[in-house]
């Protein structure tokens, strides 16, 4: 994930490795100049009123299985530039016509739909949704003079057919409805304006699960009716980096720090029959 150095969660870094208050006061005032009041509220609430989930017992050699056929999915880059776009999609998309200015996306932000690609930008400010076919690319600039919005988390498919969710971060966390009209994407409705930023989103048995985006604040995969399940101890302070169901049951879930505190990364798998996590541990 591109942080700024700039950010809130890097002065907060600073200050707990060198006391300086100065860190203190610049946290602060971003904060509030970003409008981050709110949110930094309800990470607090959520350390008072929804503790980490317990790990429950579960079959060691389904999860060993799992974790081994993944392992390439779980290790893999969670950047895409526009070069590595073009090797990865090049034969059947003209991602060749993505701007030479494009900043890059994340894997969670590229979506296979009926013969196209939906992109998603991910840069420091860059926000762009690109609909790309085998022959044209199409750009939409709906979030282009959103200040709030710095860039574009994720985008997957809806329930209903033909529609997209896309997410939105840093300040303005938006969960949006999209819809593909004409060979091209289409902004249809907000369906919420906060706290909304998810980094990872799967449709699993006809129910959407959205994986939320918070440093070092606690973290949980949510539904659109918004039930929300806490990750376990060591997943619970990192943000979603990446989805991926199994057998039509289970979702791994790839979480991680950012660079300066520590990257540490882990892997857990939510069982969505029991509605609970059965695996959550460290990746080497």
């Amino acid at each position: 994930m591109n942080v700024s150095t700039d950010s809130i969660s890097f002065n907060i870094s600073l200050l707990f490795k060198s006391k300086h208050p100065g860190y203190l006061f610049k946290a602060v005032y971003l904060i509030i100049k970003r409008n981050r009041i709110g949110e930094l509220l309800f990470g607090f609430y959520n350390f008072v009123f929804h503790k980490p989930s317990t790990v429950k017992f579960h079959s060691k050699r389904l999860i060993s299985k799992m974790l081994e056929e993944h392992k390439n999915f779980i290790s893999a880059e969670d950047y895409l530039s526009r070069k590595t776009l073009i090797l990865i999609y090049g034969k059947n998309y003209a991602v060749n016509l993505l701007p030479d200015d494009f900043a890059g996306a994340r894997p969670e932000s590229v979506l296979q739909s009926k013969g196209a690609l939906v992109i998603g930008e991910y840069g420091v400010s860059n926000k762009r949704i690109f609909y790309v076919n085998q022959s044209s690319c199409k750009v939409s600039d709906f979030y282009s003079n959103n200040k709030a919005v710095r860039h574009i988390h994720a985008v997957n498919n809806n329930i209903n057919e033909g529609e997209l969710l896309i997410t939105t971060g840093d300040a303005g966390k938006y969960l949006d409805l999209w819809c593909t009209h004409e060979k091209n994407v289409v902004f249809k409705k907000r369906l919420r304006k906060k706290l909304a930023g998810y980094t990872a989103i799967t449709i699993l048995n006809n129910i959407c699960y959205m994986g939320s985006d918070f440093t070092s604040r606690p973290n949980y995969i949510v539904t659109l009716n918004n039930k929300k399940f806490f990750f376990p101890k060591k997943a619970y302070k990192m943000y979603v980096v990446k989805f991926k169901t199994y057998q039509n049951r289970y979702i791994l879930s790839v979480n991680a720090e950012l660079p300066y505190f520590g990257y540490k990364q882990t892997v857990s798998v939510f069982d969505s029959l029991s509605n609970s996590f059965v695996f959550c541990e460290y990746v080497e």
